[in-house]
This record gives structure tokens, sequence and C-alpha cells, in this order.
């Protein structure tokens, strides 16, 4: 019986870490049509003078998978599209984690190296230097971000203290 059990659990995970690398829409739904305050925010950031490269297209992820992976991505293979964990939506800080996604595809670079810093700045810029750093904090708390969330924090302090008072 825990065998079948094993195995059932097995499939599923390959059906949703397939489905998700290949169509990660299956198991999404429109941001407007999960949270319409989110979806607002959204179309704050879609709206923005620093947005070149939209509009953007919002998703919420329920995919089990990708609920215990990820808060919120970008995948090169579906460009202008973001991505947010149905876990993550409701959270006061989802608006700048859609945001600092946008500014993945504005820089053109969503690999993981310096390009969290600059995200980091450009959700910093639409919703201020201060909630960024919250959200920052928030994810060093309780997601165990690694060394370099520590980094993304120091140089948003930086960024905070160069700000006129």
């Amino acid at each position: 019986m825990f065998f079948k059990i094993q195995r059932l659990v097995l499939l599923f995970l390959f059906i949703d870490v397939s489905s998700n690398l290949l169509w990660p829409q299956l198991f999404c739904r429109r941001l407007e049509n999960v949270n319409l305050v989110k979806h607002y925010m959204a179309e704050k950031i879609n709206s923005s003078s620093l947005v070149k490269r939209g509009p953007y297209k919002f998703w919420v992820n329920y995919s089990p998978f990708y609920n215990l992976f990820h808060l919120a991505s970008v995948w090169k293979k579906y460009p202008g599209e973001v991505f947010i964990s149905r876990s993550f939506v409701n959270t006061s800080y989802s608006e700048v984690a859609l945001a600092h996604e946008v500014g993945h595809w504005e820089s053109n670079n969503i690999l993981w190296n310096k390009s969290e810093f600059d995200a980091d700045r450009f959700a910093s810029h639409i919703f201020g230097p201060e909630k960024t750093l919250e959200m920052l904090i928030y994810l060093n708390k309780n997601y165990g971000e690694n060394k370099k969330g520590n980094q993304r924090i120091e140089r948003m302090k930086l960024i905070l203290s160069d700000q006129p008072h």
C-alpha cells in the first residue's frame, strides 16, 4: 500500500513539474480573477513611465510544486508574463514582488546575478525603497533568503540612506 501511494505522489509530482515547465499557465489564473486589489497594483506597474517593454500579464500559480519553491518568477520562455504563487499573492508585499519581476523583464536579464539588485531598484522606484526594503526583510525572515538576500537588504539600505529626508 505504501509503495502505491509513493508511486502516485511521484506521478503527480512528475505531472506537476513537467506541466509547469512546458505550460505554466495550465495551473494559473489571471491576477484580476484572483485578487482585484493586487490587479490594480499590477496595473500601476504597467502604467509606470519606467515600463518600456510592457504591458505585462500577471498570473497566479496554483501548482503545488510552484508554491513550494517559488514566490514570484519570470521565465524566458514566456516574455512579458509574470507569475506569483497563490500562497504569496495575498501578502502585503506581493505588489513589490511583481514590480521586482517586471524589473527583470525591463532590464532584459532574468538570470540570478546582479540583476536581482537591478530588479530591486526597479521595484523601489515604483513602490518606494522603504516598502522594497520591508519586502526583502520579510523574505529573509520568512523564507530563509541566503547570503545574496542579505546583500540585497544592505544595498536597499544604501539606497534609502541616499534619499533626501
